[in-house]
């Protein structure tokens, strides 16, 4: 099940990557103050991990 999301609107702090492992990129919106981001999905993007809080 992969993630609609992109590098901007992702979660600061969180890494996210492709089906086959490979990084694309940290996610850029503290939740706290989220940017403005565009809405599209990024589609490289299958899952994300998050440090704990």
């Amino acid at each position: 099940d992969r993630i609609a999301t992109n590098c901007c609107a992702g979660t600061k702090g969180c890494k996210y990557f492709s089906d086959d492992g490979t990084f694309v990129c940290e996610g850029e919106s503290d939740p706290r103050n989220p940017k403005a981001c565009p809405r599209n999905a990024d589609p490289r993007i299958a899952y994300g991990i998050c440090p704990l809080a």
